[in-house]
């Protein structure tokens, strides 16, 4: 691995646990609101998929980004 002196190493394992964080929590939110109160189906292709779990993930991700971004990284909120 290089480093250049300026952190970017730093940085890009803090950005890269960040999307991972992200990914995860979405796609368990998105499982869990779908079982819940999922009701209307996304498409016909994937039948398990829900409007409601989509919503779900969303809201799950960018909660995870926000809250793990800004209290344990210190990313600007601005900024993300």
């Amino acid at each position: 691995m290089m480093r250049d002196g300026g952190g970017s190493l730093d940085l890009g394992l803090k950005l890269t646990f960040l999307v991972a964080a992200c990914v995860k929590i979405g796609d368990t939110l998105a499982y869990f609101v779908d079982r819940t109160i999922g009701r209307t189906k996304l498409s016909p292709v994937s039948p398990r998929k829900t409007w409601e779990g989509s919503v779900g993930s969303v809201v799950g991700s960018v909660a995870t980004a926000v809250i793990v971004g800004s209290v344990f990284f210190g990313f600007d909120v601005r900024v993300m």
